[in-house]
């Protein structure tokens, strides 16, 4: 699935003609900005965020950490964050022509919904404005797949600031969940009509086990009441997401970091990385 037109609109709109494609759409974590240069103008820039953010959100998820890193600046726009969306349209330079390759299980047994959440926390310490409260948020990243496809994905900052680094995990767990429950429910409606087992378990949930998230799943998944002094914090969102495992046939599990489908959601990376982690879910 792909839009190359869309992305050829952003290429012109960004006014690229010349430029060198870019490896990855994103090089760090991008600022406030409140002083320095301003923006030069040479674009719409609220146009071009706009048509990045809808073509992240349909077919392109690798560029869904940038797009989201620009929709945050289309009010007051400055010199960086314009280079900043050029860099995410000269990648777009190089892969107009990509989308998303759909490679479902064949098998009837592996009709299961996978759901895949990682957190960076306090994403911009130490780059944002420290007067900012948007340089303690985490910045979460979910991927919710069906069948081995990916069906949602988003990347954003969290509304609240996370004290422990379990709790930016803890909230990002919770991510993915609410957006494959409509899948979920779609997906026992499918597997009645192939006779599936009731007993199987049709989604499970995967983070990576680095930072403070193997603290959020022995959490998420410990016996109700056994949580910790600090965890009462989160109490609401802990007891939402343990209300849906066992009654409703969702599982959480671990993956390795080279496993985690959402991984490049939350952070910038080099080329050689960005290009590995997006193979997993898009295909190429």
């Amino acid at each position: 699935m792909k839009q190359a037109g869309l992305a050829k609109r952003v290429i012109e709109a960004l006014q690229l003609e010349g430029q060198p494609p870019a490896g990855s759409p994103a090089k760090g974590f991008l600022p406030l900005g409140k002083e320095g240069e301003l923006a030069h103008g040479s674009c719409s820039y609220a146009s071009a965020a706009g048509m990045l953010q809808h073509l992240h959100g349909h077919s392109r998820p690798g560029i869904s950490f940038a797009a989201s890193q620009a929709a945050r600046y289309a009010r007051a726009p400055k010199r960086p964050h314009e280079i900043a969306l050029e860099r995410a349209g000269r990648c777009l330079k190089g892969t107009a022509e990509e989308g998303t390759i759909f490679k479902p299980n064949a098998k009837p047994e592996n009709l299961k919904i996978g759901a895949y959440a990682d957190a960076d926390f306090a994403s911009g310490w130490g780059t944002e404005d420290g007067s900012s409260p948007g340089s303690a948020k985490p910045r979460a990243g979910c991927a919710a797949e069906l069948m081995g496809c990916p069906a949602a994905w988003c990347s954003k900052l969290q509304a609240s600031i996370a004290q422990p680094t379990m709790e930016a995990e803890h909230t990002a767990l919770s991510m993915p969940l609410r957006a494959a429950i409509p899948l979920l429910e779609a997906t026992k409606a499918i597997a009645a009509g192939l006779s599936q087992l009731a007993k199987h378990r049709l989604a499970t949930f995967k983070a990576t086990a680095h930072g403070g998230s193997q603290g959020a799943l022995s959490l998420a998944t410990s016996p109700a009441g056994r949580g910790t002094p600090r965890s009462k914090l989160y109490a609401l969102k802990l007891h939402w997401l343990r209300s849906w495992l066992e009654p409703k046939a969702v599982e959480i599990a671990c993956c390795k970091p080279e496993d985690q489908k959402a991984d490049f959601l939350t952070k910038s990376m080099p080329t050689p990385a960005c290009k590995a982690n997006r193979k997993l879910p898009v295909g190429w």
